[in-house]
């Protein structure tokens, strides 16, 4: 076989901002100056990946004793076909600063109250537009204590890879469990754990350019406290703890083969149907032997599994984030200052897949790949 050469990568985003406007003294406010910003930028963002023909699949090897032809020229390779792709990207955005409070007040327990109000807007020329706002709030009690919280939305656009990627190929061995279910009702097997149903399946993966952005909100809350006393030019210390909330829907990925071929087991054993994204050749003589009786559609071996990207299940990450912060200044040896940080993972879950959600909703066949 050939030896490979370059692959040529590119990946550009020039862009053009317009200058930014900032106004720290907008409007007088009775506890302060109302703080405003905004701006606006273009963005036009490529892609190119132009493979090596040994790789790309335009240039095959045949196997000079066996005659078999393999789509790639490299050993060991699955063929990658080259992709590209372009966008326009517009977005504005604004923020304005408002205080609410002052010390001059003098209220109790309200030594300052500042609202944070920003918002983004973005149009893309191939996923359409998104707005996303957010709110953040400063309420310091005292000159020791203060407490914050936001609330934001985001975003993410789908990568350029992911919307325009041409299809490509994967192989690996996997367990067809429709004809492990046809051997356990004639009795050949016991259960799945004795199912010798596994070969090799062609994966098919290609881009979709009909992608949503991912999105997702962002809840914070915490408080700061200043030790009393150790607040001076000469030295500080402080202590702070906030708590955080990050959901995700709409997470850009490609289904799992095994859930793919375990629903279409779900769809033929109770629904007499079929997955769609399970492509499979016509059952031969010896396979409609094994189907005969069982009540199940005879079926040939899997052609391939046609899994593009989608948008799929959602995601909730919650923790905990604390620091203390100390310094001191002008010491005989000079100034020192530390900081120590922890973070605590309080919980991590990842909604099911539309294939898990019908097993487990569904009582059903489908436990014996559980026990297997």
């Amino acid at each position: 076989m050939s030896e490979p050469s370059d692959r040529e990568f590119e990946q550009k985003s020039p862009a053009a901002s317009l200058p930014k406007i900032t106004s720290p003294d907008l409007i007088k406010l009775p506890a302060g100056e109302l703080g405003f910003a905004t701006g606006a930028e273009f963005r036009y963002e490529s892609l190119k990946d132009d493979r090596d023909p040994l790789v790309d699949g335009t240039q095959t090897y045949t196997d000079w004793y066996t005659g078999y032809e393999y789509l790639s020229d490299l050993a060991g390779t699955s063929p990658t076909p080259d992709s590209a792709g372009s966008r326009q990207v517009m977005s504005v955005y604004g923020e304005l600063a408002m205080p609410l409070v002052s010390p001059e007040f003098d209220l109790p327990f309200v030594n300052a109250l500042d609202l944070q109000i920003a918002g983004r807007y973005e149009h893309y020329s191939d996923v359409g537009s998104i707005a996303t706002p957010k709110v953040a709030a400063v309420w310091q009690i005292n000159d020791s204590l203060l407490i914050r919280g936001s609330w934001s939305e985001g975003f993410k656009a789908p990568n350029l890879e992911v919307l325009n990627a041409s299809e490509m190929a994967r192989y690996n061995n996997h367990t067809d469990y429709i004809f492990c279910e046809a051997a356990e009702r004639q009795q050949y097997i016991e259960s799945y754990a004795g199912c010798s149903a596994t070969y090799a399946v062609t994966w098919h993966i290609a881009g979709n350019e009909n992608l949503k952005p991912e999105r997702s909100v962002n809840r914070t809350a915490g408080l700061v406290y200043r030790v009393p006393g150790m607040n001076s030019d000469k030295g500080s210390m402080s202590f702070s703890a906030d708590i955080w909330q990050l959901d995700i829907t709409d997470r850009v990925g490609v289904a799992p083969v095994e859930d793919v071929i375990a629903r279409d087991l779900y769809l033929r054993t109770t629904m007499q149907s079929q997955d769609s994204r399970v492509v499979r050749n016509d059952a031969n003589s010896e396979q409609q032997s094994l189907f005969a009786n069982t009540g199940l559609q005879a079926a040939g071996q899997i052609l391939f599994i046609q899994t593009d990207y989608q948008n799929q299940n959602s995601l909730s990450v919650k923790g905990a984030d604390f620091a203390m912060d100390g310094a001191y200044k002008s010491l005989e040896w000079g100034d020192f200052s530390f900081q120590l940080a922890a973070s605590k993972l309080i919980s991590y879950q990842q909604a099911l897949t539309a294939e898990m959600t019908m097993f487990n909703n569904a009582d059903n066949e489908i436990g014996k790949l559980r026990s297997a």
